[in-house]
């Protein structure tokens, strides 16, 4: 009977360790994704600033907005393109930047509302 208890014994013993190394694995797999997204998303920033290069020859524009209201038949695209200038990157990237400050996740919008817009003085 006593060789039953120490038989027992070692064998919670032996999961225990395995657990704990189990634990340990994933810890350490934890912090070395989380090293890489740091260092991904730093690099990301790192060519995002390089691309915010202003030719010395342009007149600063100061960023403002504009409420639109939307009229029926009317589009994120249609509204972008009304309102596009050449300041912002391209047109995708003015869309979504209305998208962004309006809070809408599809492209779905209605007519009567009304839309905060983007536009460069």
């Amino acid at each position: 009977m006593n060789r039953q208890k120490t038989a027992g014994t070692i064998r919670l013993l032996k999961e225990r360790n395995i657990r704990r190394a189990r634990v340990r694995i994933i810890r350490t797999r934890l912090i070395l994704f989380t090293a890489c997204m740091l260092m991904i998303m730093l690099m990301a920033k790192v060519v995002a600033g390089k691309e915010a290069v202003v030719d010395a020859n342009t007149t600063p524009t100061k960023l403002q907005y504009k409420v639109v209201e939307v009229q029926s038949g009317d589009s994120l695209w249609k509204i972008a393109k009304e309102n596009y200038s050449e300041e912002f990157k391209d047109i995708y990237s003015y869309i979504h930047e209305i998208k962004e400050c309006n809070h809408i996740r599809g492209s779905v919008i209605y007519a009567g509302h009304k839309l905060t817009v983007p536009y460069y003085e």
